[in-house]
């Protein structure tokens, strides 16, 4: 994967709240279920590209994939990660 992301980027945040993100699992659209690796590593390649920017609390990986095929909705996942 092409790294775009510095390590001297930076995010702005609320004050008194570190700036954070949690990269959802992607799903295989493919019709072919031995594509799961694919979706997975996406997500992976993403969520190890984020933890290079300054500033951001990325989400781990463990903790994104507790809602790989679940439907929940982004605010509950939120909450749940203690996002918000």
């Amino acid at each position: 994967m092409n790294n775009h992301l510095h390590k001297t980027s930076s995010t702005k945040s609320l004050p008194g709240r570190q700036a954070s993100i949690a990269v959802l699992p992607f799903v295989n659209m493919s019709a072919e279920p031995g594509n799961e690796y694919f979706s997975d590593g996406i997500t992976e390649e993403i969520i190890n590209a984020l933890t290079k920017v300054q500033g951001l609390k990325v989400i781990a990986r463990t903790s994104s994939f507790a809602f790989k095929n679940k439907n929940i909705d982004v605010p509950t996942i939120g909450r749940q990660l203690d996002m918000t």
